[in-house]
């Protein structure tokens, strides 16, 4: 599987991914100016709502690339692959401001003092949550419209294989009579009195039982036609 990630397709979705976060970085750098005060909830709900969306789509989308990939090693996974690797960024990015905004809360009330530029992390790494949270489903759908499909497993028809005529009656051994393959097998398609041969054909093969003297069979030939 290592080599999906080396393609050019997996690159630009990396490099896609990227940009969004100096963008979000830029954006709030310019917009976000002073010194703020927020409620903590302002962080603490939207890291709760990512943690729970990853929990229910990260397992999915892992064993959906191992299944696709153990039934078809062939098939394109870059923009699966890159998901993934997206929503890992973003679950790195939430579990760190989950652990980093505590240690800013005001001890008498539930709040945050921001203070910019010092502070300006906490808010570029709520921004990279959301957006590297959108484009990773924006992949994903990418990957569901377009790669999808080649990489869908398609079973190859078997040629049907040789059934003979033996196999579909009951076994004769050598040294059983001549009665008891009758019993067994029923009449014979043709017979050979001269040479005491029994023919039982059939539309894929012809099985020749070859008797002594004494009616006991002695040989089995099967040839398929």
């Amino acid at each position: 599987m290592k080599d999906q990630f080396i393609t050019k397709t997996f690159g630009i979705e990396i490099a896609i991914a990227l940009v969004f976060c100096v963008v979000i970085y830029w954006a709030v750098r310019h917009y976000n100016q002073g010194t703020s005060e927020v409620k903590l909830d302002y962080f603490r709900v939207p890291t709760n709502n990512v943690l729970v969306i990853l929990g229910l789509l990260a397992p999915i989308m892992i064993g959906l690339a191992s299944y696709l990939y153990v039934n078809n090693p062939k098939g394109h996974y870059s923009s699966l692959l890159a998901t993934i690797t997206v929503m890992f960024l973003v679950l790195i990015v939430t579990l760190w401001e989950t652990f980093a905004l505590p240690k800013k809360a005001n001890a008498t009330d539930d709040t945050i003092t921001l203070a910019l530029p010092k502070d300006r992390k906490y808010i570029v790494g709520l921004g990279w949550m959301y957006a590297l949270l959108l484009l990773a489903l924006g992949l994903f759908a990418w990957f569901f419209l377009f790669e999808l499909p080649s990489a869908t497993v398609v079973s190859t028809p078997q040629a049907p294989t040789h059934t003979s005529l033996a196999l579909l009656k009951p076994g004769v051994t050598i040294g059983q009579s001549r009665q008891e393959v009758l019993t067994m097998w029923g009449a014979s398609t043709s017979e050979d009195q001269v040479n005491r041969v029994l023919v039982y054909e059939s539309t894929q093969s012809v099985i020749r039982l070859t008797f002594d003297q004494s009616q006991v069979l002695v040989e089995v030939n099967e040839k398929r036609k």
